[in-house]
């Protein structure tokens, strides 16, 4: 397996500012790289709880607010991943805020980002942990495949990491937790 790619080379990945031959270079590193994945899952999950990820494609969002994806209700764009669209969405069954991300249109052309999105889906859905989003529903609507998990809010790694390192106390104590 090659050395693992810088933590810049990393964020750039998950801003989707990567050119296809180095995506597909750091995407084939990813699938077999469980501390590289994890950095990437840390990245989004941050994102996730600060509402937001990146935006870095000048294209518009594939859904508006007031748009209805199954009976999820979008609210808000949050952000642009190196996979899909996350949007801010209330299930219209049971009132509460979910985030709902979505395989844009060329993407959900594309058999291979459809079974990588797929595999999120079971991989995610097989968790049960305080330090991962929950997983509530998956399915496809009007050929937009989509997932559903809590909505987080709170401080993202980023934002923390602005502020200075972890202590290693508190790296060993967060790395107990998980």
């Amino acid at each position: 397996m090659e050395p693992c790619p810088a933590e810049d080379r990393i964020l750039s990945f998950v801003e989707d500012r990567l050119q296809p031959p180095e995506r597909t270079g750091v995407e084939a590193h990813l699938a077999g790289c469980v501390s590289c994945g994890a950095l990437v899952a840390a990245v989004t999950r941050g994102w996730f709880s600060e509402g937001r990820l990146p935006s870095s494609a000048p294209r518009p969002p594939q859904l508006a607010p007031g748009q209805r994806v199954g009976p999820y209700e979008i609210l808000a764009l949050a952000g642009r991943g190196a996979m899909g669209e996350v949007y801010r969405a209330r299930d219209i069954r049971l009132g509460r805020e979910v985030a709902l991300k979505t395989l844009p249109g060329p993407f959900a052309a594309d058999p291979e980002r459809l079974a990588r999105f797929q595999r999120e889906a079971r991989a995610s859905g097989g968790l049960n942990h305080p330090a991962t989003v929950t997983l509530f529903d998956v399915g496809a609507e009007q050929g937009i495949p989509y997932l559903v998990s809590e909505w987080l809010t709170g401080e993202t790694l980023r934002s923390r990491l602005a502020s200075g390192p972890f202590r290693p106390e508190a790296v060993c104590r967060i790395g107990a937790q998980l």
